[in-house]
């Protein structure tokens, strides 16, 4: 996956995924420390979701989730820790509140509808979108991923 990257080429990618999901991204930088060969920043990044967010969390780089938009917003905390070498960022690491994010966009909890689909068996191969997964007592979670990623 191109975001995986490394070099300025994996932050570009980054920041066009992010960008396929997010609008009216903002970076609330609160705190900045820098000390030798390492700086971390505590912030908030504020945006709003206009598209699905796709994530690629496979090792070959395929799709593993996908969540539909909304349009809410949302404020979540992040902090960042850098090493820096040669005048440039040579790691970084982050620590994000993903739950946080996704309990203000509304990806979680999940609705009465899903839960009750979840407790009955996985076959994608017949339950494609969310009311045939519930119409066939089909588990919805990777029937439900299928449905968003057709519609992208």
């Amino acid at each position: 996956m191109e975001a995986r990257r490394r070099e300025p080429e994996g932050l570009k990618a980054t920041i066009r995924w992010l960008h396929r999901a997010f609008t009216d991204m903002r970076f609330e930088f609160h705190e900045v420390l820098v000390a030798r060969d390492r700086a971390v920043a505590r912030i908030t990044l504020h945006a709003r979701q206009h598209g699905p967010f796709v994530v690629h969390d496979s090792p070959d780089g395929r799709v593993t989730d996908a969540f539909p938009s909304n349009g809410r917003t949302f404020a979540a905390p992040q902090t960042h820790w850098f090493r820096i070498a040669g005048g440039a960022i040579a790691e970084h690491d982050a620590v994000r509140d993903d739950l946080g994010m996704a309990k203000q966009l509304g990806w979680i909890p999940p609705t009465p509808i899903y839960i009750f689909a979840c407790s009955s068996p996985v076959d994608c191969n017949v339950a494609t979108t969310p009311k045939h997964a519930l119409a066939n007592r089909y588990r919805p979670s990777r029937c439900w991923d299928r449905f968003f990623l057709e519609q992208l």
